[in-house]
């Protein structure tokens, strides 16, 4: 059984129809990567998913129950939580008043502050610092730790590698492949194919607000992948 289902979702970013029919399932436990170029509707799709976005029309659900029209704290309560594009801290309070908002959704589980910050032990020391004067880097552990501090069936990463050094993008998907260890279910919106597909289980390219190739991401033929990328040879 899958833990979350869509079925011909349609959604809506600002006044423009970004989402057409998609089809896709994540199952419990696994890594999905969601690939594709800017503007292609992957964001679009996990804000959906999260209740931040207009959803038109399909079925949307989790753990077997319909989550169509619930909004994102009722969302948050059930168990999904999302590291948005750009990270979105509050830059004047402290690192541990940041993660400490995920916190506030009352979900209980193996994440408290303690573990976040053993996990992402580079800021540790900054705790008490405002986030605003971490690196990008630094600032991109302090959002996943705060989605981490709901304690989440199924983790939303939108970009993670983006803007961020590769050394920091290796530590970041080290802490992704750490937490798909754990048992959680992530989605991952990536635009880097060979870094999404190593990180993945199965992927889907997104072209046009729809589903244009998914597989295994194991074994998958990367000039396929590239071409659905970019809708070439379609």
């Amino acid at each position: 059984m899958s833990l979350l289902q869509m079925q011909n979702l349609t959604a809506r970013y600002s006044d423009f129809q970004a989402l057409f029919g998609i089809d896709a399932h994540v199952a419990k436990g696994e890594t999905v990567a969601l690939i594709g170029a800017n503007g292609a509707g992957k964001t679009t799709l996990l804000r959906a998913i999260a209740g931040l976005g207009t959803r038109e029309a399909g079925q949307l659900t989790f753990a077997g129950q319909d989550i169509l029209a619930l909004d994102p704290g009722a969302l948050a309560q059930r168990g999904i939580a999302m590291v948005p594009e750009g990270r979105r801290l509050f830059p004047s309070l402290t690192v541990a008043e940041n993660l400490m908002i995920g916190g506030d959704v009352g979900r209980r589980g193996h994440w408290t502050l303690p573990q976040v910050l053993e996990l992402f032990d580079e800021i540790s020391p900054m705790a008490q610092r405002p986030a605003g004067l971490l690196s990008g880097g630094q600032q991109q552990m302090v959002a996943i730790g705060r989605a981490l501090m709901t304690n989440p069936e199924l983790l939303l990463v939108d970009e993670a590698s983006l803007g961020l050094a590769p050394v920091i993008v290796d530590r970041v998907y080290e802490a992704l492949t750490d937490l798909k260890a754990r048992g959680t279910t992530i989605v991952l919106v990536e635009q880097d194919i060979r870094r999404a597909l190593a990180a993945s289980d199965r992927f889907y390219c997104i072209l046009g607000g729809q589903v244009s190739l998914t597989g295994a991401s194991d074994g998958a033929c990367f000039e396929q992948v590239s071409q659905a990328y970019f809708g070439e040879n379609q």
